[in-house]
């Protein structure tokens, strides 16, 4: 993968088979789960959606012990890296979010949703244009994404900057 913002020019990288995790952001001969004797299929396909569950469930965690197993085994798993990230913003350590989320976007460069958790981290950690600029990035990776364009609106409003918020607000309420 080559980062479409470094190359100077807006890219976004094709999805593999339209599934949920881009096949597990994992080398083709290794995406592929394999059933025990028991029956029982193991590897990254059947451990995310286990902790996915956990998540779901409240189990925060469980969830991250889970994503941190699939991270051990495959670093550059992004949906678990990001998991890691969206977990620890919910236990309040935006620091160390901003740290798996980073590293999310080392392993899927133009994810608009990391971009997302990105501002959304940064604007926790009162930085503002920072947050703003990830914020804009996540939106030109997909211009469709109200609640990046929603939260770009909050940030501009506390920053005075009006007449851009009232844009990203009328955005968000067209694309929801």
């Amino acid at each position: 993968n080559t980062s479409c913002w470094m190359r100077g020019k807006f890219r976004v990288l094709p999805r593999q088979g339209g599934k949920l995790c881009h096949n597990f952001g994992m080398p083709k001969a290794k995406q592929r789960s394999k059933p025990t004797r028991t029956g029982e299929v193991t590897g990254p396909a059947a451990a995310y959606p286990r902790a996915m569950a956990l998540y779901n469930a409240g189990a925060f965690g469980a969830a991250a012990a889970e994503f941190q197993k699939i991270v051990s085994r495959h670093p550059a798993q992004y949906e678990a890296l990001r998991m890691l990230g969206v977990i620890e913003l919910q236990l309040g350590h935006p620091d160390v979010a901003l740290r798996w989320i980073d590293a999310t976007l080392r392993a899927e460069p133009c994810s608009a949703v990391a971009y997302y958790n990105r501002g959304f981290a940064l604007q926790d950690l009162r930085r503002f244009e920072e947050a703003l600029d990830a914020y804009d990035r996540a939106v030109v990776i997909k211009p469709d994404y109200a609640e990046a364009h929603n939260n770009r609106g909050m940030l501009l409003h506390r920053l005075h900057r009006q007449a851009e918020c009232l844009l990203s607000y009328r955005l968000a309420l067209l694309l929801s």
